[in-house]
């Protein structure tokens, strides 16, 4: 009989608690905020971590006063966040700052925003880039452009980095190259 009389308060136990969670208050339950944006009266608070550049663009498009045309650019991983909410004025600003980081062009005609890959500066062009005055550009005048590339590395094993370093500078932390480089 006791047997019996425990497997009704088992059975009980767990009809209470089915009950208790089916018509338990599910708004006091909020699930984790993932959104990327967030409004508050006339602010905006923005956090993208490692998200598509094409996504970020559309997202802060909706908080500008014109559409945002995009053209063809190649897919990469950007992150901007800011520190305390930010008027909705400056979404403009944080935009422009985003994509020019990312050497793309972003410029504003009379009825929309056009963001696109940066046009080249032509040779003789405006400036001498880097901090060169026009015509500076290098050795000659004819020498090229200087540009930087930059490649995003998630790991490397320390070995691998390890024998790298020591190939090129040596043991010693000198260049191991030619005498007079």
């Amino acid at each position: 009989m006791a047997v019996k009389g425990g497997r009704g308060r088992q059975r009980a136990a767990e009809v209470a608690v089915v009950w208790a969670l089916a018509f338990a208050p599910w708004a006091r339950m909020a699930a984790q905020d993932t959104a990327a944006v967030r409004t508050a009266k006339d602010s905006v608070s923005v956090r993208f971590v490692d998200a598509d550049i094409r996504g970020v663009i559309q997202t802060l498009g909706r908080y500008l006063s014109k559409p945002v045309l995009v053209g063809s650019i190649q897919p990469m991983k950007v992150s901007l966040e800011t520190p305390a909410p930010v008027p909705r004025a400056a979404v403009r600003e944080l935009l422009k700052g985003l994509v020019e980081s990312q050497n793309l062009e972003f410029t504003e005609d009379s009825s929309f925003f056009r963001i696109g890959p940066a046009r080249p500066v032509p040779p003789g062009g405006a400036g001498g880039g880097g901090g060169l005055p026009p015509g500076g550009g290098g050795v000659g005048q004819g020498a090229a452009q200087v540009q930087l590339f930059f490649i995003r590395l998630r790991h490397a094993r320390a070995a691998d980095v390890a024998a790298t370093v020591n190939l090129l500078f040596g043991a010693g932390g000198e260049f191991s190259g030619r005498a007079g480089l």
